[in-house]
């Protein structure tokens, strides 16, 4: 595993090594063991993806099929951001992209930043409604979670008001089994 100086793992490195043992286990004639790669998921990564700055990667509704195609790895875990469209017919034609490629989103992420500070008491009825939002894009996406990431909201002097405000978003999740 390639880890920095500072102990920050070089998500690059980390990947290119966990292929290359891969290769490595696949040319001694080992063979993948099943159960334990359904419990392997990747996150999107930004940098194989098409977007202004990289025109030639992929397109997201292609990541499915790449991910499957070139590490065997069934399990996504996605930020919304990276879909073209959160339009319900682009939704359906990617849910039956996922289901061609034999996978499946396992949790969508999501971001304290259109959130705002989880440790705020008061929080504005934009950031409630973004709240609300992720927990429907991972409905309409057929995740069985979400995953919020908090930064610094967990911090020791806002930690309680951030729990309670991650809290507060289970009775809107629940009913959409999430």
């Amino acid at each position: 595993m390639a880890i920095s100086i500072s102990g920050t793992l070089k998500r690059r490195e980390f990947l290119f090594g966990s292929a290359a043992a891969v290769a490595v286990g696949r040319a001694w004639g080992q063979s993948l063991d099943a159960a334990k790669m359904k419990r392997i998921a990747i996150m999107t990564l930004n940098s194989v993806l098409k977007s202004a700055t990289n025109p030639s990667g992929t397109d997201f509704i292609d990541y499915p099929d790449l991910i499957a195609d070139k590490l065997g790895i069934h399990n996504l875990e996605i930020y919304p951001r990276n879909l073209a469209s959160l339009e319900p017919a682009y939704i359906a034609d990617f849910r039956k992209r996922l289901k061609k490629a034999n996978s499946q989103i396992t949790q969508v992420i999501g971001t304290t930043a259109p959130f705002g500070n989880l440790g705020s008491p008061t929080p504005t009825p934009e950031e409630l409604q973004a709240r609300k939002d992720l927990i429907d894009q991972g409905a309409a996406l057929g995740a069985p979670r979400v995953m919020v990431v908090t930064f610094n909201s967990l911090a020791p002097e806002t930690r309680q008001t951030a729990i309670e405000a991650l809290k507060s978003m289970v009775p809107y999740a629940k009913p959409k089994k999430i």
